[in-house]
């Protein structure tokens, strides 16, 4: 038990040691812009991607809501308008149109310009 211990301590000891380098160059303008560049894009598509869960789960509210014939449901009295081609639980696929029209403020407080389509193949939640 006692070798297992040393063993173990001597390896940390070995690792600690040997494992960290100072980095004594300072890092580059390209680096910091290209970092800087990543963070947005993925705040952009997050975003992005929670606009299209929030008006995929507005299709899921309006299937039960439609008429008979599964016409078409929009959503107007918000920006961005929320088109879903079909509200009949048996018409698949769906499109849904997320329209911002000229510009205006989404969903999260973003402004954006122009549409959004999404087809849907099934419900999400079966």
């Amino acid at each position: 038990m006692k070798t297992k211990l040393f063993t173990l301590l001597i390896a940390s000891a070995f690792i600690s040691f040997t494992a960290c380098q100072k980095d004594s160059e300072p890092i580059d303008q390209d680096s910091v812009n290209l970092a800087d560049d990543d963070a947005v894009t993925n705040v952009v598509f997050d975003d992005i991607f929670s606009t299209v869960d929030n008006a995929s789960q507005m299709m899921e509210d309006v299937l039960g809501k439609g008429d008979a014939k599964g016409g078409e449901y929009v959503m107007t009295d918000s920006c961005p308008t929320v088109r879903v081609s079909s509200t009949s639980p048996e018409v698949w696929p769906k499109t849904i149109t997320i329209d911002y029209g000229t510009g205006c403020t989404g969903f999260n407080g973003s402004t954006r310009a122009g549409k959004i389509i999404i087809t849907v193949s099934a419900r999400r939640n079966v």
